[in-house]
């Protein structure tokens, strides 16, 4: 339960930063890998050891999106390719320096590859979330999605939104829906929780704000 708390604010957080100033972290990541390079050709490529190259792909991914990751992950490679050819002595067999380079070239092919994979998955979840909303939207039922731990509002459709104002958004639904300071009695929670997860049960409850029957 911990480690789930966590992890849901460290994508609250992750949501936050992308939204306010995804250009800056993207283009951070670019000058993390601009500096890095300066770095390596100052002291020699034996710094980054390449694992350097992937940190700024790894935090723009996470906090920007796999498309930034995607041009930053190819920027690292160049620039690793390029500092290591000026910064690298000339050896008498030129097929070690090659292979060396193909070699870790290849861990930035991989990176790429998984990015562009991720990158369209999540295009297509977006496509289908947008979808799914849309039909919630078109309906007359009041319906609201609400996070069972934190007990938040995440999602209202219009129909909700058109009758109790669209300021809901990450507030507590007991408190925004019900008008009380604790978790509702009658909340579906303890039914389809715990050791109710994945079984099926049969709930009504009438509704005293809006008199409706759920």
């Amino acid at each position: 339960k911990t480690q789930r708390g966590f992890s849901r604010r460290a994508m609250k957080a992750r949501d936050i930063i992308s939204k306010r100033s995804r250009s800056s972290l993207t283009a951070l990541g670019f000058l993390l890998v601009g500096l890095i390079g300066i770095v390596d050709h100052l002291t020699g490529p034996v710094f980054s050891s390449l694992v350097f190259y992937l940190v700024p792909v790894i935090l723009v991914i996470w906090f920007v999106g796999t498309s930034a990751g995607i041009w930053i992950s190819i920027t690292s490679a160049l620039t690793w390719v390029l500092v290591d050819m000026i910064s690298s002595p000339s050896y008498p067999n030129v097929m070690i320096p090659f292979w060396n380079r193909a070699e870790k070239l290849g861990i930035f092919f991989i990176v790429v590859y998984i990015l562009l994979r991720l990158a369209r998955k999540e295009e297509a979840l977006k496509f289908e979330r947008e979808q799914f909303f849309s039909i919630l939207d078109t309906t007359e039922a009041l319906i609201s999605v609400v996070d069972p731990e934190s007990y938040e509002i995440i999602y209202t459709n219009s129909a909700l939104t058109n009758l109790l104002g669209s300021d809901m958004i990450s507030k507590k639904c007991y408190e925004r829906l019900q008008g009380v300071e604790k978790p509702c009695d009658f909340c579906t929670n303890k039914h389809i929780f715990g050791d109710n997860l994945g079984k099926t049960h049969i709930w009504e409850h009438q509704d005293k704000r809006s008199h409706r029957r759920f």
